[in-house]
């Protein structure tokens, strides 16, 4: 009795560490995860400056949150506090690089939501509130800069099957990690035709994650393979051959 008491007790100390060891992986992964996202918003951050550049236009979403800031500063009523804080959070936004839904999602509940407040407490005229709310649409618009038909129509430095899948891989909206997407980015940017700044830096980053995330992908399989045969039984049967040892 008492050996299976000190087995079971080790069975439970091992499930722990393991579980433990689980949750690390799967923080990892998250991490992981995480700063390939990081990377691939600073590369769309990069073709639409090039886009920019080629097309001679400015960064409509620098343009309308300068414009809704304005707005701020020229309104009376009070509220110093509101208006304040709703200059620091159109300003984080244009810190922040992500995929237009997303992107329209975090307008909408951080923005918007704070200028319907605002309004509630501070009323301003129709005119006003007009011309927020279609500087706001502006700001949503630019959103889709990089990878709408008008602006990527004239851009033939690169194939028209490169560029179809490069934008593809950029604004795609995935929330789990995809190595074959990876790969298909990996190698795009090593075709010295297109003009990222940092294409051979990014390149590299994406490798060293890419083999980061397959590594504690296995590890988090073989774990899980050890933990449930521990709980399944691996050890029952170990106490049972110790007890027929015993007799």
């Amino acid at each position: 009795m008492k050996t299976m008491e000190r087995l079971a007790e080790e069975r439970l100390r091992a499930c722990n560490i393991l579980a433990d060891s689980l949750r690390n992986a799967t923080t990892k992964s998250g991490l992981i995860f995480y700063l390939v996202k990081q990377e691939i918003g600073y590369l769309r951050d990069q073709w639409e400056q090039v886009l920019r550049e080629h097309r001679k236009e400015g960064n409509g979403k620098v343009e309308a949150i300068r414009e809704l800031n304005g707005m701020l500063e020229a309104m009376n009523g009070g509220y110093e506090d509101l208006r304040g804080e709703l200059v620091d959070v159109q300003n984080k936004f244009l810190g922040l690089s992500l995929p237009p839904e997303k992107g329209e999602n975090w307008v909408n509940m951080q923005i918007v939501r704070r200028w319907k407040d605002l309004f509630g407490r501070c009323p301003q005229d129709d005119h006003k509130r007009e011309v927020v709310w279609k500087t706001i649409d502006e700001l949503k618009n630019s959103l889709h800069f990089g990878h709408n038909s008008e602006s990527i129509a004239h851009y033939d430095k690169i194939p028209e099957d490169v560029k179809t899948e490069w934008i593809d891989l950029l604004y795609s909206t995935d929330d789990h990690f995809d190595a074959s997407a990876l790969d298909r980015l990996i190698t795009i940017l090593n075709n010295p035709a297109l003009e990222i700044r940092s294409r051979e830096k990014s390149r590299k980053t994406l490798i060293q994650l890419k083999a980061l995330a397959e590594t504690m992908n296995q590890l988090e399989q073989n774990t899980n393979f050890i933990l449930r045969d521990v709980l399944n039984g691996g050890e029952d049967r170990r106490v049972s051959d110790t007890l027929n040892n015993s007799t």
